[in-house]
């Protein structure tokens, strides 16, 4: 909103313009009432500037608003990362060791049972989305800085997507018959991480048991490296993320 002029100047201006005009000097009348009228548009001006900077100051304070929370929020889904990351490396560690003994027909020990405990295991990733999904309510250009702009989304619209569809995917084989069937060849679970065949010399010879759990560990495998570049994509965008407002901050 421009600022109304203040009435102390209003009053000034009036007594001018009727001492002028009292004097009968039309000339001098003119040249003051073309001076006013440019000291007005010039007020006018200065206040629609200064409007002008309080909203950009206001979106450059949400600007930052949502920068460090998404930052915020990427250093909390950390903690779900190393968690998956631990839990997927687990399965296939265990699972190179329940091959290498079966293959290789090597007699059953205590120790194997935290081995077939591990193979069910599933992650799951739940990001935090508060910030980006401030930043979609109050639109994408609200951040300034493209390259930031890019980064985020492709985190949160792509990696993040394809890392929770592939977390799925592997609870969906933990539903699936054949794995449901492989499980009913342990007569119990102890505890957390401990699982006890039923008959463990015949998974020696049990093909498509062998074949499932060399599956899933390959797969494990091969995409715990996509797993890790975004983990490291992720780190890359927390450093960003702090230059960037720490640049905003000292604009």
């Amino acid at each position: 909103m421009v600022n109304q002029p203040l009435p102390h100047m209003t009053n000034f201006f009036r007594k001018i313009r009727q001492k002028l005009l009292a004097q009968n000097s039309v000339s001098k009348y003119l040249l003051y009432a073309i001076g006013e009228i440019v000291l007005v548009v010039i007020g006018i001006l200065i206040a629609l500037q200064i409007n002008n900077w309080n909203e950009l100051k206001k979106e450059q304070n949400l600007e930052i608003k949502i920068l460090s929370e998404i930052r915020a929020n990427l250093i909390g889904d950390f903690e779900d990362h190393d968690e998956n990351m631990e839990f997927l490396s687990h399965v296939v560690r265990s699972s190179k060791v329940i091959l290498e003994h079966l293959n290789n027909g090597l007699p059953y020990h205590d120790s194997l049972a935290t081995h077939f405990g591990w193979l069910p295991m599933t992650a799951n990733f739940d990001p935090i989305n508060n910030g980006y999904d401030l930043w979609l309510s109050e639109g994408v250009s609200i951040i300034t800085n493209d390259s930031i702009r890019l980064k985020i989304s492709k985190i949160y619209s792509k990696d993040y997507k394809w890392l929770r569809d592939f977390l799925k995917d592997r609870q969906k084989l933990n539903n699936q018959p054949l794995f449901l069937d492989m499980m009913k060849k342990f007569k119990s679970y102890e505890h957390l991480n401990r699982g006890v065949p039923r008959d463990y010399e015949g998974l020696k010879n049990d093909v498509d048991f062998k074949v499932l759990v060399q599956q899933n560990a390959y797969t494990i495998n091969s995409t715990s490296g996509f797993y890790f570049r975004i983990m490291e994509d992720c780190k890359q965008l927390i450093e960003d993320l702090q230059l960037e407002i720490d640049r905003l901050e000292n604009k």
